[in-house]
């Protein structure tokens, strides 16, 4: 599986994980932890639910001060010029840790308008702005203030501000509902001041809090470590494709735009077509069948990741007589030619299995003894191939690259020897970003256990949870299932 396809699916398996996050930060909110005693209480609109006997149904009021901030005026230069004081507006209120803004105002600024400094740790509320910002919280790892869109709320002592801050991005809808009456186009501090919270014991308030706020740290660490990365590949990509392994002589050469760039002494600039064992050819004009396991996968444009790898979502088959003249061999490279998938192309290996190619593909066959395919599979995700990309196609109702201009693609060439040593250094980090992807499908593996263990979720729904990602990483799949 390639690395788009990974990150792909890893996406997916995040997105199920917050709503996992969400499934139990309901659970945790409302039934708390180990409760057996539970009573009726009224919520919202009159709507009766079940809470732990030993909790309180209190008003936000009850449990810390709100005040909105403001906007000193935009026409004093000095109150915003050379700012140091953090000042928040509502868009920057995203379910988030907020540890710097986007502007900053003066002291005069703070001192003449109705702006105010909110401590670290204060609950931010954006309660107006545009599509889902209106009802969305925010923690102040910063002191800061805000502008008249966002409502601070200081917890007293009794209240963890963590739990709190949880409890209300589990109350996200409901905030929303209440504001959206015919003469209410935003909350207000009158709506926050009576809305209504169930608040355990402090002791488990801050249980609850531990337990999300472990659950967004693994999350996030997991994200971080992709990100990085793929960061780092993006600069070994950069480094090696064009300044190669160890070289200290370098040569300019003219390239794209009339730019000038260095490359090693030894290296050339060639087109595509010269390094390939015959010219290009378009694939099947044959309709697609549902997928049969006896027959070739039919790859069409469709299914190409940005990676160059294919999604299996949508696997159809082609007839074994339609195949014949289209099956791909070890190390062919195909390109997609016309529309939004444009540039993006897929190395094939044996590992694939059968495989043919469908019309608005382009099939290139590179010569192993002068062009590594896995080589030029790198090279082809690169800035450089995509400046050339752009410089080329043509546009009509959708953008085109034809054979002819594919053929004509400039590559940066290092000797063989060479060639293969980089697309295995690139292919390492492929190897390590797979590594990565794997721990966050453990750690939704983990998720789904812990709802078992101590929320109380049934054994049977969290076994759907994990059959979903089996197709990711079986083996561990169906070990965690054999101990359920």
């Amino acid at each position: 599986m390639g690395v788009d396809a990974l990150i792909e699916s890893t996406q997916h398996i995040i997105k199920k994980t917050e709503r996992l996050k969400k499934g139990m930060m309901q659970q945790l909110l409302t039934m708390g932890i180990g409760h057996k005693k539970f009573k009726k209480v009224k919520e919202l609109l009159g709507k009766e639910i079940e809470i732990p006997e030993e909790w309180r149904v209190v008003k936000i009021k009850d449990i810390g001060s709100s005040s909105a901030g403001g906007t000193p005026s935009r026409s004093t230069i000095s109150y915003w010029k050379n700012g140091t004081i953090p000042w928040l507006s509502s868009g920057e209120i995203r379910n988030n840790l907020i540890l710097t803004s986007h502007e900053k105002i003066t002291e005069l600024g703070l001192k003449e308008s109705a702006t105010k400094i909110f401590p670290k740790g204060s609950i931010m509320l954006a309660i107006t702005g545009q599509g889902k910002t209106r009802g969305r919280t925010g923690l102040l790892g910063i002191d800061s203030s805000t502008n008249q869109s966002v409502v601070g709320i200081e917890t007293y002592d009794d209240v963890s501000n963590i739990y709190f801050w949880y409890y209300l991005q589990n109350q996200y809808n409901k905030l929303r509902s209440i504001s959206q009456g015919s003469n209410q186009s935003g909350l207000n501090l009158k709506l926050i001041h009576n809305y209504k919270v169930f608040l355990p014991p402090l002791t488990e308030q801050q249980k609850i809090a531990s337990i999300l706020s472990e659950v967004d740290a693994l999350i996030e660490s997991t994200q971080k470590v992709i990100e990085k990365t793929k960061r780092l590949k993006k600069g070994l990509m950069q480094k090696l494709l064009t300044k190669g392994i160890g070289h200290t002589k370098f040569k300019k050469v003219k390239w794209l735009f009339g730019k000038e760039i260095e490359i090693p002494q030894e290296w050339n600039i060639t087109r595509l077509i010269e390094q390939c064992i015959q010219k290009p050819e378009y694939g099947a004009g044959e309709s697609a069948i549902e997928k049969d396991l006896k027959l070739p996968r039919y790859i069409r444009i469709t299914d190409l990741n940005d990676d160059g790898s294919l999604r299996n979502k949508e696997w159809k088959s082609i007839k074994e007589n339609a195949a014949k003249d289209y099956l791909l061999n070890n190390n062919d490279i195909l390109f997609a030619r016309t529309g939004a998938t444009v540039g993006k192309s897929y190395l094939y290996t044996d590992e694939d299995g059968r495989c043919a190619f469908a019309g608005y593909l382009i099939r290139f066959q590179p010569n192993q003894t002068k062009l590594n395919s896995k080589f030029l599979f790198h090279y082809i995700h690169s800035i450089y191939y995509w400046e050339y990309i752009k410089s080329i196609q043509t546009w009509g109702v959708q953008p085109n690259v034809n054979a002819e201009q594919y053929s004509n693609l400039l590559i940066l060439l290092s000797p063989i020897h060479e060639q293969q040593k980089i697309a295995s250094i690139l292919s390492g980090v492929d190897a390590r970003r797979h590594r990565n992807i794997i721990a966050l499908i453990i750690l939704r593996i983990k998720l789904a256990i812990f709802l078992i263990l101590f929320v109380g979720i049934s054994v049977n729904a969290c076994k759907n949870i994990l059959v979903a990602v089996q197709v990711m990483d079986r083996p561990l799949c169906e070990t965690v299932l054999r101990t359920l």
